[in-house]
């Protein structure tokens, strides 16, 4: 690009240079005023054909630069929108994938908390149940101490009434 812009900052300075030289000569020219009057407009009429034609062709080569560059843009840009698109519908599938792996182990926890949970329901069942045939025990064991008491008084008031006799 730089080298470009030497050579054509060189052509533009010859060509300003050659003008410069142009008038010059002319203008010390032994010529009469109005030959020299003509031949001046006629070489700046050409000196600004010259120089319009110059500035059409630099804006003109500017100008396929200048779009050449915006394509490459626009095409760096879709590549770089596309990949971001691609890494982000990859992000997007690994969450998704994530998220449904979390799912599947909500779900098998809730099943093992359900299972913990009557687990420990029958654990408490059973608990509630032995406990109220111990209780229901103790209330049965001491009607039947008494039972056992007054048979063995009976016993002992027989054994007395036999030796008393």
């Amino acid at each position: 690009m730089a080298r470009d812009d030497f050579h054509k900052g060189f052509a533009f300075g010859a060509l300003i240079g050659g003008v410069a030289g142009a008038l010059t000569a002319l203008l010390l020219a032994p010529k009469r005023g109005e030959e020299l009057r003509s031949e001046i407009a006629h070489h700046s009429e050409r000196l600004y054909e010259d120089v319009t034609k110059r500035a059409q062709q630099l804006f003109g080569e500017k100008r396929r630069s200048f779009q050449v560059l915006m394509n490459e843009g626009r095409k760096k840009s879709e590549e770089v929108v596309g990949s971001a698109k691609a890494e982000a519908e990859k992000l997007i599938a690994e969450a998704e994938r994530l998220m449904q792996a979390a799912r599947q182990r909500v779900k098998e926890a809730e099943v093992q908390l359900q299972q913990n949970i009557d687990t420990l329901k029958e654990a408490a069942q059973k608990a509630a149940e032995t406990f109220q045939s111990e209780v229901q025990a103790e209330a049965a064991a001491p009607e039947e101490e008494t039972v056992q008491d007054a048979q063995q008084k009976n016993d002992e008031q027989a054994t007395q009434n036999k030796e008393g006799a």
